[in-house]
């Protein structure tokens, strides 16, 4: 985490079309979607997508 103020979650993901938007994106690959936000900590969010027999992302 870099320094930041974070923030809830739940809150946010009510409230925000990019995050929505972020979210939908990852699932529409078969990805998952992950954000970590503490109170004066920071937000890290993690997206993590399929890969095929390859190591490549058709997506």
């Amino acid at each position: 985490f870099r320094s930041g103020i974070g923030f809830n979650v739940d809150d946010k993901m009510e409230q925000s079309y990019g995050l929505k938007n972020m979210r939908e994106r990852a699932m529409e690959i078969g990805a998952t979607f992950h954000i970590v936000s503490l109170p004066d900590s920071g937000t890290r969010i993690e997206v993590k997508a399929p890969l095929d027999k390859e190591g490549h992302n058709d997506n």
